[in-house]
């Protein structure tokens, strides 16, 4: 896959392939500036490439019931409040007009020059969209849970958005010509956004909890709760149902339709020989036949929009471990173990530094153990045989290796 930043370079030697800001709308030039308090790759590295070999790993989920902290004063009165802020009113608002955009939006790499790129969602819009679809309904959800189905839900809506900006940019490049921001608005509706896209945004949300982390599935109607919230949803975004079965095919088909509508604007006998030669575009799209993976290349933010009056740092993000130290039991653990195993505990600490969401790590929770100033522990995955256990300190809140060790002596069974 081609990183962001040669996309980036490529648009720019193409007459409309970057966007000037003014395409952008005020509200979302305004929201685009806010603060963030996660970024991943530690903020620096937000609009640059992943570090090499990042793209290669895959992960069958986004899991993020691992990297999500919850701070215990989160309780289901706090997000009604937050639903009855000003912010969470407009949000009501715009939600009967843009569904599932009005909690959270993507803003194209095309306008990386004047905004952050990116999918932003707000702590507001994060605790409005659980209130809405969650609360009260059958199953008894805890406010803890709710949280974290909506963030899945709310990051695959965006970022199919994302996949299908990626892969028209792609059809650009090797076009030669601009077609996502000269041909989106004769695509858009009176309401100013695609009706196909934001119904195949909302299909992504639902294939997502088709495959949600076992945590976040037992004893929780998760699937229709959310189709049904969905089906109340404005034009196009109701439709997202539709599209959702156990084959995938339509949901490519429609896929592939959505990207061809976007290259209907574009004829050359250049191009037309291209399509002749079967060239539409969904081959494009960036890890197409795994659309519950995470996706390192999108910067996501979230942004602290909380009025004053709520709890600081209520929802937080393990987004990396900058530094990892080691246990005297760990120590000797790890110096009986062979060294290719050395290694990989070592190129593991590495990539915790970037994002504690490469899947090939498998970052997660885990029981606590024997160890009260660790409370937190997660586990890591070395390869497919050994594992390590790191955990955070009471008092310091400093990283710490505490475990590591095959499979079996970690406790995977």
């Amino acid at each position: 896959m081609i990183g962001i930043e040669s996309v980036i370079g490529g648009l720019r030697q193409i007459d409309g392939g970057m966007g000037d800001g003014e395409s952008l709308p005020p509200d979302v030039v305004d929201r685009g500036v806010q603060p963030v308090i996660w970024q991943p790759y530690g903020g620096q590295s937000l609009t640059n490439d992943p570090a090499p070999g990042e793209q290669d790993y895959k992960a069958p989920g986004v899991d993020v019931s691992g990297i999500v902290e919850i701070s215990p004063e989160v309780d289901w009165p706090w997000a009604t409040d937050l639903a009855g802020s000003e912010s969470g009113k407009e949000i009501k608002k715009k939600a009967v007009i843009h569904g599932t955009d009005a909690y959270a939006w993507y803003v194209s790499f095309r306008h990386r020059d004047k905004v952050q790129w990116g999918i932003y969602i707000p702590i507001v819009g994060l605790a409005t969209f659980a209130l809405d679809v969650f609360h009260g309904q059958p199953g008894n959800i805890s406010i803890d849970k709710a949280i974290k189905l909506s963030l899945m839900a709310l990051l695959h809506h965006e970022e199919y958005h994302f996949r299908i900006d990626y892969a028209i940019a792609q059809c650009e490049l090797l076009y030669g010509k601009a077609c996502y921001l000269p041909g989106r608005p004769r695509l858009r509706n009176r309401y100013g956004y695609i009706p196909e896209e934001e119904a195949l945004a909302n299909a992504a949300a639902l294939r997502s909890f088709q495959r949600r982390p076992k945590s976040l599935k037992d004893g929780i109607p998760g699937s229709p709760l959310l189709r049904r919230f969905i089906e109340g949803q404005g034009e196009g975004y109701r439709d997202g149902g539709k599209f959702v079965s156990k084959d995938s095919g339509r949901f490519q088909f429609e896929t592939r339709a959505l990207i061809g509508r976007h290259l209907e604007t574009l004829s050359s006998p250049r191009i037309d020989r291209l399509r002749a030669r079967g060239i539409d575009g969904y081959g494009l799209l960036p890890h197409r036949d795994s659309w519950q993976e995470p996706w390192h290349y999108c910067p996501v933010l979230l942004v602290e929009d909380a009025p004053s009056s709520s709890p600081p740092n209520a929802i937080s993000f393990i987004a990396q471990i900058r530094e990892i130290q080691e246990t005297k039991k760990f120590i000797k653990q790890l110096q009986r173990l062979p060294d290719p195993i050395k290694r990989k505990w070592e190129g593991a600490k590495e990539r915790l530094q970037l994002s504690t969401q490469s899947g090939k790590l498998k970052f997660r929770k885990w029981p606590p153990d024997e160890t009260p100033e660790f409370p937190n522990v997660y586990s890591v995955n070395l390869d497919r045989a050994y594992r390590a256990h790191i955990g955070q300190r009471s008092d310091t809140r400093d990283w710490w290796g505490i475990k590591i060790g095959s499979h079996k002596q970690t406790g995977h069974g």
